[in-house]
């Protein structure tokens, strides 16, 4: 990925890189995702592994198949976690 060069007043260069952006600084974004949930057991291993990422708020449309997360993290992140509840994952996308 190319870093974005900034251009100041005083004609030097920085160079702005997202990982050196506190989190706080971030606005965190809705996603909505497809997860193969039949029972309250599928929820609740949603919820573990979201519990366990941190950083999250989430909701769960368990009859609707529908999981509803805001977060800062990228969306990969947040698909590979939905995966290893071990139930098909698709990202919908932003709400």
């Amino acid at each position: 990925m190319r870093e974005p060069n900034i251009q100041y007043n005083n004609n030097k260069k920085y160079r702005c890189r997202l990982e050196h952006i506190p989190s706080c600084f971030l606005k965190s974004q809705k996603h909505e995702f497809f997860v193969d949930m039949t029972c309250e057991g599928c929820s609740g291993a949603v919820t573990r592994v979201l519990n366990k990422l941190g950083g999250v708020q989430f909701e769960i449309d368990l009859p609707n198949k529908k999981v509803f997360i805001e977060s800062d993290k990228d969306t990969d992140v947040l698909l590979e976690t939905l995966k290893k509840t071990g139930k098909a994952a698709n990202y919908i996308g932003p709400k």
